[in-house]
């Protein structure tokens, strides 16, 4: 072994301060280059989640507003061509 001792390897003839201390750093960033793009990954699929629930609850809704415009406000059927889309709240005839 270089070192005759732990406390030697430690001093490393009076450099041991500034050695430890790039070491230190070193290991910061290589921590730091791994973490944040596991981070930043759980956020993106989180919102890609959240993104496509609320997708799929705007469309369910949608889908319910204009099943009713199709059936009528007193539930009888009208026309297809009579019926208009609520959802958009244009009166556009569907």
């Amino acid at each position: 072994m270089y070192f005759e001792s732990v406390s030697s390897l430690i001093d490393m003839g009076g450099h041991g301060l500034y050695v430890w201390t790039a070491y230190g750093i070193g290991l910061l960033v290589i921590l730091y280059n791994i973490g944040i793009p596991l981070l930043r990954q759980q956020q993106a699929i989180r919102s890609i989640q959240i993104h496509r629930h609320r997708t799929k609850k705007a469309i369910t809704t949608s889908e319910r507003s204009v099943q009713m415009v199709r059936s009528g406000p007193d539930g009888s059927r009208c026309s297809p061509d009579k019926a208009t889309d609520t959802a958009t709240n244009k009166g556009e005839v569907l």
